[in-house]
């Protein structure tokens, strides 16, 4: 066996209504694998997250798992632009602590 255990996993995710997931990526989700619990930040209307990247807050330190943040770009559809989101990784669900907007779209 190579690696060692992770309890959670961010990922962007399609939207769901009711049992029904539909459409491209619009919100992160982070997956709790030892109570079986997610966490859902949307990103709103005509907004597309890529792929989340966790940063912890301090490099070395023995701290909980998920102490640190959750660093994904955004691409807006309505106005052709892109930022990066940094959310909170205890509480994704609250949406971003900083949205940097970037000087050209990433799409």
């Amino acid at each position: 066996k190579t690696g060692k255990p992770y309890r959670y996993i961010y990922t962007s995710a399609s939207a769901v209504e009711g049992t029904r997931a539909w459409g491209p990526n619009r919100a992160i989700q982070k997956f709790d694998l030892q109570t079986n619990s997610e966490k859902v930040w949307v990103a709103g209307e005509n907004r597309f997250p890529g792929e989340p990247l966790y940063v912890p807050r301090q490099s070395g330190v023995e701290a909980e798992e998920d102490a640190g943040y959750v660093l994904c770009l955004i691409y807006d559809g309505a106005d052709s632009s892109s930022s990066l989101v940094i959310l909170d990784a205890q509480q994704i669900e609250n949406g971003p602590v900083a949205e940097i907007p970037l000087p050209t779209f990433i799409p």
